[in-house]
């Protein structure tokens, strides 16, 4: 986690995190689980990063509605 302050002269810092590999089954407390996922919770902002390569195995739509029914599951509102 880390605190981003957008310029000089602005009060409201925002909570950055790099959640990488999240996993299928996370908001089952799989992988890292609840730990893992309790991260984001703790951001104003979240900025979903794709595999654009062509060797993916999952189109980026599956990918980004992958990651964000993750959340949903875990907690509702917690994609938006």
């Amino acid at each position: 986690l880390g605190q981003v302050y957008a310029s000089p002269r602005t009060h409201s810092p925002f909570t950055v995190a790099d959640i990488p590999g999240l996993v299928e089954g996370a908001h089952l407390n799989r992988g890292l689980g609840h730990g893992f996922l309790s991260h984001v919770e703790r951001t104003t902002l979240l900025c979903y990063v794709l595999d654009l390569s062509a060797d993916c195995a999952m189109p980026p739509t599956e990918q980004l509605l992958a990651l964000r029914r993750e959340l949903e599951l875990y907690r509702p509102g917690l994609s938006a």
